[in-house]
């Protein structure tokens, strides 16, 4: 959970443009949460539920969603593991720096 939201804040502050390509690598925190999720105790998950939902939410407003190459926005949508169908509003780092493709229209760069 501390990775998370450690990502969360990164993504909130301005990803790294140098990182850009590793971004789906980097999230794979989220990724465990959901494969270790159901194998918890009901009383963990009660617990955390809260703490996941809001860092989820600071995600989906940091983020939107990437332009479908191959996918329908529906499918993207729908998806369980729908933040890897997302991409950073802001980056820092080099403003040259190429961006992948998907991530349309642009971020904003920021200082």
């Amino acid at each position: 959970m501390e990775a998370w939201a450690e990502f969360a804040a990164d993504v909130e502050e301005g990803f790294d443009t140098m990182r850009a390509w590793e971004f789906l690598h980097a999230i794979a925190d989220r990724d465990w949460l959901h494969d270790a999720w159901p194998i918890l105790t009901e009383r963990v998950r009660g617990h955390r539920q809260v703490e996941l939902d809001a860092l989820d939410e600071r995600f989906r407003v940091a983020t939107a969603p990437i332009r479908p190459i191959g996918a329908s926005q529906n499918l993207m949508t729908e998806h369980t593991r729908w933040w890897r169908f997302r991409y950073p509003l802001l980056v820092t780092g080099d403003a040259t720096e190429p961006l992948p493709p998907t991530w349309s229209p642009a971020p904003v760069h920021v200082e």
